[in-house]
């Protein structure tokens, strides 16, 4: 790397002027960094990114948590594991906070309905 030129303003450097070549390897060096940073951000997280497929069946107006649960190739049985109080009752409480998925009550949904 060349010594940058230097450029002061009473007595102080302001500016340093570097060749066009190694400017842009500070640029992409910079880059790197900065996308290596926000990776180990993301990959720090309990979080679960999903292909775009099962966001778009979602979308269409599938079930979300059918549409997960497929995603994961699991059966209903199996989502829920061996709770006798329903199928996907474990399922639902493991994806819940996750996915920001919520399941309503029979009460909610009449309410809903009125």
């Amino acid at each position: 790397m060349n010594e940058p030129q230097i450029i002061e303003k009473d007595g102080k450097p302001q500016y340093a002027i570097v060749p066009w070549e190694e400017w842009r390897a500070l640029q992409d060096r910079l880059e790197l960094l900065e996308d290596s940073r926000a990776f180990a951000g993301i990959k720090a997280r309990d979080t679960e990114f999903l292909p775009a497929d099962v966001a778009k069946a979602v979308f269409a107006g599938n079930n979300p948590i059918g549409v997960y649960r497929r995603y994961r190739g699991l059966t209903q049985s199996q989502a829920g594991g061996k709770n006798r109080r329903g199928q996907a009752d474990d399922f639902f409480r493991r994806i819940r906070p996750a996915a920001g998925f919520h399941r309503s009550s029979p009460k909610d949904r009449r309410r809903a309905r009125r």
